[in-house]
C-alpha cells in the first residue's frame, strides 16, 4: 500500500498555502509599524476576528469580482479586515498603513451592517 501525500500537489492547496503566507506577511509588518508587541494578549482575538472577517469577505467575492486569484488583492483584502480588527480594540492604524483600494473598504462596510 503506497501511503504517498500528494496533498501538497494540489494547485489550490498550494495556493491557499500562498494567501496564508500573504496573511502572515501582512499581520508581521502591521504590527511592527504600529510597534505592537508580538507578546500583546490582544492580538489572539483580534487575529481570529481578522480572520472572520476576511472569510466573509472571502466567501462574498464571488460576486463583486474581485479577482482573487491576484497575488496582491488577498493581502490587501487582509490588510483591511486587520486594520478593522485592531480598530476595534482600541489599536488605532493610520491610513498611510493601508493599501488604497475603496473596494474592499466598502466592501468591509457592507459586511459590517
Amino acid at each position: 500500500m503506497n501511503n504517498m501525500d500528494t496533498w501538497g500537489n494540489d494547485p489550490s492547496v498550494q495556493y491557499m498555502r500562498q494567501v496564508f503566507s500573504r496573511m502572515e506577511i501582512v499581520q508581521k509588518n502591521l504590527i511592527k509599524k504600529l510597534g505592537i508587541s508580538t507578546f500583546d494578549p490582544r492580538l489572539r482575538t483580534i487575529r481570529e476576528n481578522a480572520r472572520v472577517l476576511f472569510e466573509k469577505i472571502w466567501y462574498n467575492t464571488d460576486v463583486q469580482d474581485f479577482k482573487l486569484k491576484d497575488d496582491d488583492t488577498s493581502a490587501n483584502v487582509y490588510s483591511y479586515c486587520l486594520a478593522w480588527s485592531l480598530n476595534n480594540a482600541g489599536i488605532e492604524v493610520p491610513e498611510k498603513f493601508l493599501p488604497h483600494d475603496k473596494r474592499i473598504s466598502d466592501s468591509i462596510k457592507e459586511i459590517l451592517q
